[in-house]
């Protein structure tokens, strides 16, 4: 018995040392898990919603730069944020929200080609230099925003986002 007697005691408090261990791991290297039970006040569920308005998802493209004799190319998808035409887009549940987004996308199909367009053109019209920095990328996001607001002008362009840029 007088074997068996540290094995008694290590036993419980190994336990009790990795629970203690767990715990701390918890609280401190991990404090969004902390919180997983706590509940959002009940109106929260419409600020769950992002504050985005419409959106047309341009397709992944792969364009040529205008380098001269490197052949670089720019991987690039974005999407193009509307402004909503009536004040109930930010208001709608999900449901109506993926109906009326699904409506926006129809009407806005024989627009799609233009505002491709507008990406293909101006976007191989620069080098990759331009597009290597966080100022070269916004810069290109200020022009496009600037171009499809010159040629799309209802319902208004308020936003791109770069969905993918991988130049190479």
């Amino acid at each position: 018995m007088r074997r068996l007697l540290p094995f008694i005691i290590a036993i419980p408090l190994l336990l009790l040392a990795t629970a203690g261990g767990a715990f701390i791991a918890m609280q401190f290297l991990a404090p969004g898990a902390a919180n997983a039970g706590e509940t959002k006040p009940a109106d929260s569920k419409k600020d769950d919603h992002t504050k985005l308005g419409p959106t047309l998802l341009l397709p992944e493209r792969v364009l040529n730069l205008a380098d001269s004799g490197t052949g670089r190319y720019l991987k690039i998808a974005a999407a193009i944020e509307f402004k909503p035409e009536k004040d109930d887009w930010h208001k709608a549940s999900d449901e109506e929200r993926k109906k009326k987004e699904d409506e926006f996308r129809k009407t806005m199909a024989s627009r799609m080609a233009i505002m491709q367009d507008v990406f293909i053109m101006h976007i191989s019209s620069k080098r990759s230099t331009d597009l290597m920095t966080l100022e070269g990328k916004e810069r290109l996001k200020s022009e496009l925003l600037q171009r499809l607001k010159a040629v799309v002008k209802e319902p208004e362009v308020v936003n791109i986002y770069f969905t993918e840029f991988v130049m190479q």
